[in-house]
């Protein structure tokens, strides 16, 4: 398997800052064993999947400001301490804004 290196990821997302697209290289590759991802597609997979979920590796933390409370109990209704409550963990989910 190929590691993934800094060119790739800029290749990949023209407007990711050089220092971040080399820390992420470093990191996704600690991570390839790990998750199994020992093919080629697996890697093209992933790397897709991470570009979009991080906008292009520019989000670095996920939104929790969900508007629609029906699609957060929907979405997270398997999650522990998220399912059918009103405690801390559903304010923090954005469930009373």
């Amino acid at each position: 398997m190929v590691d993934v290196v800094q060119a790739h990821l800029i290749a990949m997302v023209p407007k990711i800052r050089p220092d971040r697209a080399l820390s992420y290289a470093e990191a996704i590759n600690d991570v390839l064993a790990d998750a199994e991802i020992d093919t080629a597609q697996r890697l093209v997979h992933f790397m897709a999947q991470i570009a979009h979920e991080s906008a292009g590796f520019s989000a670095l933390v996920e939104s929790t400001n969900y508007k629609n409370a029906a699609y957060l109990d929907k979405t997270f209704s398997n999650v522990k301490g998220l399912a059918h409550g009103a405690g801390p963990d559903r304010q923090r989910a954005g469930r009373y804004r």
